[in-house]
């Protein structure tokens, strides 16, 4: 039985576009991947939803301000009610010619609806502190998602250059290889001709069997660090790990360290934070000092019950409340000494992290001009290496050095290749580290 053409159609269709959409496929650049990770990192998630929920204390924390509105319903059955007879003596009866019946004291089933409003007068100050110290929660929770999000672009661009690194190391290791199979054949020819003799074909082949062996190591690193890469993004292991390389020279490093340092104090978010943590220090402060103030609220209550011949249906109040707690053992003196005390801390951490700010960066600097002079000097080290194995290759051929001499040149040009690499990505996140450093 034949496959009808419309399924086959079908097939072929979703097929070409499948092919079509791998090969239109773009590589993926550093700013992709740092966007990437930055919507997929779930701790970049947890920072933004702390900082949210830091907003809504803080309009928690201004809802203290008004009056508080409390409305209550209280409802009774009782096994009977309470009753009273009037006796009234016969001289008095002619003032009551309907007669009397007594009255009701409490009827069997009784409520009562009230409405209270308390507005805290004293206590205003203390409730705009409480909201100030919250309002300082929030910048915090936002310094600190700010922070967040910062590791995570530093570790994609830290992984995204380990994969490129990566990568040249197998582009590099391939290419020996196939030097190596090249010289092994040419080697082969030599030795049937008698011009060689048999350990050095063997000392070719070990190298070549080590060349391949460095490779296939290669290779695992490689897949390594696309799944790290992978796993920061977002991104399924099996999508193809096609990295686009960033365009020319990193460019020129600061050219002042204290100017560096001077911009990362003004612009980075863990500086700005621990200033934060003085100014909470101090509002908290404040806010254990107004212990000590009497609490005074005004209070309105209107209610509404069932009526008799004793009270009324609705009735109303309108009062101050005033508490005070003059003496608890030196207990508000006591926390008050400890928020002092914790200011002070706050104020050295805040100094601290300055200082630690400044060798971070000062350190950050070096290491990235170390980092380029490496890159400069790696340069040279690699048109030196393959001028070095021209010239072997171009003496084996003439017979005039060993096949050591070749082999030699060739791990000496695998190994200039690879620091050149290495130097080139480590100055690139280098400079990166110095940036991020800076608060940039």
């Amino acid at each position: 039985m034949g496959t009808p053409r419309g399924v086959l159609g079908v097939a072929v269709i979703a097929s070409c576009v499948c092919a079509a959409g791998h090969a239109g496929a773009q590589p993926l650049t550093l700013a992709e991947a740092v966007r990437l990770a930055d919507e997929a990192a779930r701790a970049n998630r947890v920072a933004a939803l702390d900082a949210s929920r830091a907003a809504w204390q803080r309009a928690a924390a201004w809802s203290q301000v008004g009056p508080k509105l409390q409305l209550s319903y209280d409802y009774q059955w009782w096994n009977e009610a309470i009753t009273f007879d009037l006796d009234v003596p016969p001289e008095f009866q002619q003032y009551f010619p309907e007669g009397t019946s007594g009255g009701v004291v409490r009827p069997r089933e009784t409520y009562t609806f009230g409405v209270t409003a308390v507005q805290p007068l004293s206590t205003l100050y203390q409730v705009f502190l409480g909201a100030r110290l919250a309002g300082l929660q929030v910048d915090m929770a936002r310094l600190q998602e700010g922070l967040q999000r910062r590791h995570t672009r530093m570790q994609v661009v830290e992984a995204f250059h380990a994969v490129l690194e990566a990568r040249r190391r197998v582009e590099s290791l391939d290419a020996a290889l196939r030097t190596a199979r090249a010289h092994l054949e040419q080697v082969g020819r030599f030795h049937e001709q008698g011009l060689l003799k048999r350990d050095d074909v063997l000392r070719v082949q070990v190298r070549a069997a080590q060349v391949e062996q460095g490779l296939t190591l290669a290779r695992t690193g490689l897949d390594v660090a696309c799944g790290q890469l992978d796993l920061l993004v977002g991104r399924s292991p099996s999508a193809p790990c096609d990295l686009a390389e960033e365009d020319g020279d990193p460019g020129p490093l600061p050219d002042d360290p204290d100017a560096c340092v001077a911009e990362a104090l003004r612009a980075r978010p863990d500086v700005a934070q621990a200033r934060l943590v003085v100014d909470v220090a101090r509002t908290a402060r404040l806010l254990k000092a107004g212990d000590w103030l009497p609490q005074v609220a005004g209070v309105f209550n209107y209610s509404r019950t069932r009526a008799t011949q004793f009270s009324h249906p609705e009735a109303w109040f309108f009062g101050i409340n005033l508490t005070w707690s003059p003496w608890e053992w030196g207990r508000t003196y006591f926390e008050f000494r400890g928020t002092s005390d914790q200011v002070e801390a706050a104020v050295q951490t805040a100094l601290q992290i300055e200082d630690l700010v400044r060798l971070e960066v000062r350190s950050r600097w070096l290491q990235a001009r170390a980092a380029r002079d490496n890159l400069d000097r790696s340069a040279v080290a690699v048109e030196q290496a393959r001028e070095n194995l021209r010239i072997q290759e171009e003496r084996a051929r003439q017979n005039l050095n060993t096949t050591t001499d070749v082999l030699d040149a060739e791990a000496l040009v695998v190994q200039a290749e690879a620091d050149r690499f290495a130097a080139l990505y480590g100055y690139r996140v280098a400079a990166h580290r110095l940036l991020d450093a800076m608060g940039r």
